[in-house]
C-alpha cells in the first residue's frame, strides 16, 4: 500500500487508479508474464532482473533499448515525453534539428534517463515487498466492462516492450459510451 502511495506522489497519477497487486494475482489470472527465470529459487532475483536487462529471456529489450538511442522512424513519441524531456533539456524542440514525426536520436533514452532519475532515489520505497516479483512483466487490456470483452490486449514480453498507447487509447475510444438506463447500477445507500 505505502509504495502506491509513493508511486502516485511521484507521478500525480490519481491514487484511484492505481491497483496495488503484492502477490501478483492478478498478473497471473490476466496471464501475464512471470519473467526470466520466475520458477527458479536458486536465483536471485536481482540475477534475474541482471538478465532481463540485457535481454535473457526479456524479447524486444534489446531492439527497444538500442531505439531510444539511434531514434525509430516508424514511432513517435508524442506530446506526453515533452514534461519529462523538459526536466533535462530546456527546450524539447532541440531534437528537431533530427527531424520531427518520429522517435529522434536519444529522445526515448532521455525520457527514460529521467525516468531512472526520478525513479533509483526510490527504489527501495517503490520496489515490490516481494522480491521475486521484481521481473514480472505488465500489459494493456482494454476491456469493454458493459459487454465483459477484451478488446485489446498486449502483454509485456521484457523490459521496455509495451503496449502502443496510442493503439490502445484509439481501441478504447472507439467504443460507444452505454448509456446509463442500459446499465443497471446498485442504488446509492444514504450515508450514515
Amino acid at each position: 500500500r505505502e509504495n502506491a502511495l509513493l508511486f502516485s506522489k511521484l507521478t500525480n497519477f490519481p491514487l484511484d487508479y492505481v491497483y496495488a497487486d503484492p502477490d501478483a494475482s492478478c498478473y497471473k489470472a490476466l496471464h501475464l508474464y512471470s519473467g526470466f527465470l520466475a520458477s527458479s529459487k536458486q536465483v536471485h532475483p536481482y540475477v534475474k532482473l541482471l538478465g532481463m536487462l540485457v535481454g535473457a529471456g526479456s524479447d524486444g529489450t534489446i531492439p527497444r533499448v538500442i531505439s531510444g538511442y539511434v531514434g525509430d522512424r516508424s514511432r513517435t513519441i508524442s506530446s506526453w515525453a515533452e514534461p519529462t524531456i523538459k526536466k533535462l533539456l530546456p527546450d524539447p524542440r532541440l531534437f528537431d534539428i533530427l527531424g520531427t514525426n518520429y522517435t529522434r536520436p536519444f529522445e526515448l533514452a532521455t525520457v527514460r534517463l529521467q525516468n531512472m532519475i526520478d525513479i533509483l532515489p526510490n527504489w527501495k520505497q517503490l520496489a515490490p515487498e516481494k522480491e521475486e516479483l521484481l521481473i514480472q512483466q505488465g500489459g494493456t487490456l482494454v476491456i469493454d466492462s458493459y459487454d465483459k470483452k477484451i478488446l485489446y490486449a498486449h502483454r509485456d514480453s521484457g523490459i521496455l516492450v509495451y503496449a502502443d498507447v496510442e493503439t490502445a487509447i484509439s481501441i478504447a475510444l472507439q467504443q460507444k459510451p452505454k448509456r446509463l438506463n442500459q446499465v443497471s447500477l446498485p442504488e446509492r445507500q444514504p450515508e450514515s
